[in-house]
């Protein structure tokens, strides 16, 4: 995903959506709607799109961690995401779920590469997939830290 969509992402799930978001801006929401939809002659700037995720990330709307998530991979890095406290915590089905994704990781990536080269647009669809990955790892930790101290259940 790259910062432009995490910014669509997190408007469209902020309360009040971009009608609230433009008076944070200082601007109005016809034109934050433009500078988001990168309309013709419009462009989202930095600082706004800080202000954005600032304020999602204040109100803890859902994916309010996509922009910086967004400018750090595209840095060569990754913040990590705090996993909600209303998901259930089970290592078993977060672990399965981490070995589900780091296939489709792995398939992608021979995919893409069997033709001895990596495209832009092989890159591009192999970023999703791979901070997928980095995601659900952040929740088997997660889950692992509301398991300690805990008894685990049998499964026999």
């Amino acid at each position: 995903m790259n910062p432009i969509d995490a910014i669509r992402l997190m408007a469209k799930n902020y309360p009040g959506g971009v009608d609230a978001l433009a008076v944070l801006c200082g601007k109005s929401p016809e034109t934050l709607r433009k500078e988001i939809a990168e309309a013709t002659g419009y462009k989202l700037g930095v600082a706004d799109a800080c202000t954005i995720s600032e304020a999602c990330i204040a109100v803890k709307s859902p994916h309010c961690n996509a922009y910086a998530n967004a400018v750090a991979a595209n840095c060569g890095g990754f913040i990590e995401l705090p996993v909600r406290d209303s998901e259930p915590h089970d290592m078993r089905d977060s672990t399965a779920r981490l070995t589900h994704r780091s296939s489709a990781l792995q398939i992608a990536v021979l995919d893409a590469l069997a033709d001895g080269r990596l495209s832009p647009n092989e890159k591009k669809a192999l970023r999703p997939v791979l901070l997928g990955v980095i995601e659900q790892i952040q929740k088997v930790v997660t889950d692992l830290d509301a398991e300690e101290g805990s008894s685990l259940r049998s499964v026999a």
